[in-house]
């Protein structure tokens, strides 16, 4: 998609004198025309052209009215002003400056320096917006790891206390302990190591995608039994919930795809699924070849999301619901899931109904149907 030229606000009440500049103009830049100091004003609020070139004599405002106006504005107080006049003493050019303008071209103008000049002050105004996204991104992304660390701090805190205590039972009471007792407590220290794990390796990775350090290695994987590895490092938390795994592959269907950023996908989903699935439910993963595509399911019976919920849901990284037994997490997940998906060429969605159980969708696209 080509990029759309700057756009420039004429302002003049003579229709000869906007037409002498928009023919300069027209061929290289968008333009607005505004006939008055009023109408410049209401569409410098709408439009937020790259620049304004500002007649001075104007009826019931002047051109340097309408400029100090302008600048007062903090919706258009950035926006360069340039005055066309024909008065070139140098006590209107300082009155020029002081309302606003960043230069003046004197009428009868020069075509070759009306060019210049415009093309000077729009190539600072697009300069200075690409800083200020680039500011807003940066502030933005220092706000995420402030939230980042907080989360990363709580989260570890609580894994690493729990395995403390258990740790604390099985050296005080270990002589008590049934071997089945002892193989429970092990099992626990064994899931919270993972799930320590997991997080670790999600916020490192969610910083490495706010980065731009992602690298993508596509290999051919073999689904099915990677998938059974995923699923057998959650054996603790699902037998503590009594859930069962129904899982639909076809034999033998391989993917191309970077092999972590799937196992990935895979594993905040099905994560998510047991976090949110009731006891004494099901989870049901599936796997179905479609045309250029292989799509993937995971669906739970739990407690489902609303439509607000829905809508909020792949942005809202570092606010995470506590699960069905109050399981806690960094709420990255889900963002990772959407960004990997993408990067891999694919979609994902989710249907849910509160009460009934989510389903997340996903698909991979044949490595021919990438490009």
């Amino acid at each position: 998609m080509a990029q759309e030229s700057p756009l420039i606000l004429v302002v003049d009440d003579q229709p000869k004198n906007l037409q002498l500049v928009a023919a300069v103009l027209k061929s290289t830049y968008r333009l607005l025309i505004a006939d008055s100091a009023e109408k410049a004003i209401r569409a410098a609020k709408e439009k937020h052209p790259n620049l304004i070139l500002m007649d001075v004599m104007m009826p019931e405002m002047s051109g340097y009215e309408a400029a100090a106006l302008l600048k007062a504005d903090p919706a258009t107080k950035d926006i360069p002003i340039i005055f066309l006049t024909a008065k070139g003493d140098t006590e209107d050019l300082i009155l020029g400056f002081q309302s606003g303008g960043v230069d003046y071209i004197l009428k009868p103008f020069v075509r070759q320096e009306l060019l210049k000049r415009v093309e000077t002050h729009v190539k600072l105004d697009i300069q200075r917006r690409e800083i200020m996204e680039k500011s807003a991104q940066l502030n933005h992304l220092n706000e995420e790891k402030t939230k980042l660390l907080s989360v990363l701090s709580h989260d570890l805190r609580n894994l690493i206390g729990g395995n403390m205590g258990l740790l604390q039972i099985l050296e005080s009471d270990f002589d008590e302990l049934t071997p089945e007792e002892a193989k429970e407590f092990i099992g626990m220290i064994a899931s919270s190591n993972t799930q320590t794990f997991n997080l670790m390796d999600d916020l490192l990775s969610w910083l490495k995608s706010q980065n731009k350090e992602m690298r993508m290695v596509p290999v051919p994987i073999l689904v099915h039994p990677l998938v059974d590895e995923i699923v057998a490092l959650f054996n603790t938390p699902l037998r503590q919930k009594r859930i069962n795994v129904e899982f639909e592959c076809p034999g033998g269907v391989v993917i191309t795809a970077d092999q972590n950023m799937f196992e990935t996908i895979m594993r905040n989903l099905f994560n998510n699924a047991i976090k949110f699935s009731k006891s004494d439910s099901v989870i049901r993963l599936s796997v179905a070849i479609e045309p250029g595509a292989t799509h993937f399911s995971v669906q739970d019976f739990g407690v489902g999301m609303s439509a607000d919920k829905i809508d909020r849901i792949w942005n809202s990284a570092f606010e995470s619901e506590p699960g069905t037994a109050g399981e806690r997490g960094s709420g990255v997940g889900l963002n990772l899931c959407k960004t990997y998906v993408e990067n891999l060429g694919g979609r994902i969605w989710v249907e849910s109904q509160l009460g009934s159980g989510t389903t997340f969708h996903f698909t991979i696209p044949d490595r021919q149907s990438v490009g």
